[in-house]
């Protein structure tokens, strides 16, 4: 991984399932570039948050949460500053809002949350649960499918997740993970 803490692979399947969801919405090639690059990058900021709230077996406290809701504003600094990846910035800094507004760093929501920031989101939110962390075990694939489903309209964008949800039910996931040497848990 990156950094201790993080899952391997993380970054790369979060810009592969972008790219996929991109390109299954009908998003011109720029933008599915845009959205695979942010995907690599969205998670850069944690490079400054401590390795032991990246690590923690168990759940934050709230000054911990604090700290590690920096990470998506952290993260887009350091992408503005580096112009070939400018256009990347306002992905890194918006991935964690909901579509119902609830999210951070600015509370937008909906519409007003770029389309490739909700892209993001729900690719980081497939790997995240279909992936072991420090407090919770991977899920299968049918079992993220109904919790990607669940989240759509309140934390994801509906129209973005069935997207997802159609890759995800298809055989391109597979085809990929076994590509990389990995399956998700449970298929």
């Amino acid at each position: 991984p990156v950094r201790e803490g993080m899952p391997d692979h993380h970054c790369e399947d979060v810009a592969d399932f972008s790219g996929l969801v991109a390109e299954a919405l009908g998003l011109d090639a720029e933008t599915v570039v845009r959205c695979r690059v942010a995907g690599w990058l969205h998670d850069i900021g944690k490079i400054a948050i401590p390795a032991e709230i990246l690590a923690k077996p168990m759940s934050l406290t709230a000054d911990e949460w604090r700290v590690m809701r920096t990470h998506a504003a952290l993260g887009a600094d350091i992408v503005a500053r580096i112009p070939a990846l400018a256009d990347a910035e306002p992905v890194v800094r918006h991935h964690h809002e909901r579509f119902d507004g609830t999210g951070y760093p600015a509370g937008l929501a909906g519409t007003h949350i770029p389309i490739e920031a909700r892209i993001v989101a729900a690719a980081d939110t497939f790997s995240a649960i279909v992936s072991n962390a420090p407090f919770r075990r991977a899920q299968n694939l049918a079992t993220a499918i109904e919790e990607l489903r669940r989240s759509g309209g309140s934390q994801l964008d509906p129209e973005v997740t069935e997207a997802l949800c159609r890759v995800l039910e298809s055989d391109t996931p597979d085809r990929r993970t076994r590509q990389h040497g990995r399956r998700p848990a449970g298929t």
